[in-house]
């Protein structure tokens, strides 16, 4: 019997802990929501917000290219990606 994955309190503690500019522990937050839902774009999402407020944009543009792959009609990843570019 599988157990539900409910990924969405850990996404939502990561994002309180990242306008906490809590980075390590928002990022350790986000890496179980990808863990737990490897073809859900939100975790990656989330690391990619992160990386965009530390200006990682290289790391940024990863998780964002990953989440496109899974779901390459959505329009906020591809407006993310393109303000990702634009500060490499």
């Amino acid at each position: 019997l599988a157990l539900p994955k409910w990924t969405e309190p850990k996404n939502n503690q990561g994002k309180a802990l990242l306008d906490e500019f809590k980075f390590e522990d928002a990022a350790i937050r986000f890496e179980e929501v990808k863990k737990l839902e490897p073809t859900d774009t939100k975790g990656y999402k989330s690391m990619a917000e992160l990386y965009m407020r530390k200006g990682v944009y290289v790391k940024a543009l990863t998780e964002l290219r990953a989440a496109i792959r899974m779901d390459s009609r959505n329009a906020l990843l591809h407006a993310n990606l393109a303000r990702a570019l634009q500060q490499c």
